[in-house]
């Protein structure tokens, strides 16, 4: 009978060879087939920041920039979650490249400079 520490490895791996595969479906312009697998990662792990920032990227290029928004602003909230504030602060940033004019990503923005010790810029 397999461990769960096991399980866990192949559950891993699987979710690493989901997202590789979804980018080289990326890099090979098949939009279609990336978002697809992209999504299937997504399924089996929701917190996989990897993912939605691919997710992000398919959406961009597919023009669908209000969708593509939402699922950076998802993976930078991940990001914050998970302790990786530097990671989060230029994850934000990028939201605020597509769309300037987000109070709510400003905000958190803001609050993540100012948590960071960056209070002139949070500023």
């Amino acid at each position: 009978m397999p461990s769960r520490c096991n399980n866990a490895a192949l559950a891993e791996t699987d979710q690493s060879r989901l997202v590789a595969e979804a980018k080289e479906h990326l890099r090979g312009g098949k939009l279609d087939l990336a978002e697809r697998a992209f999504r299937d990662a997504l399924a089996r792990d929701p917190k996989d920041a990897g993912a939605l920032v691919g997710l992000a990227q398919v959406f961009t290029l597919q023009g669908r920039k209000p969708e593509a928004i939402q699922v950076i602003a998802d993976a930078a909230a991940l990001h914050a979650e998970a302790g990786r504030l530097d990671r989060a602060i230029e994850v934000y940033r990028r939201v605020l490249k597509l769309d300037p004019q987000r109070p709510d990503i400003q905000e958190r923005l803001a609050t993540l400079l100012w948590d960071t010790g960056n209070h002139d810029e949070a500023l």
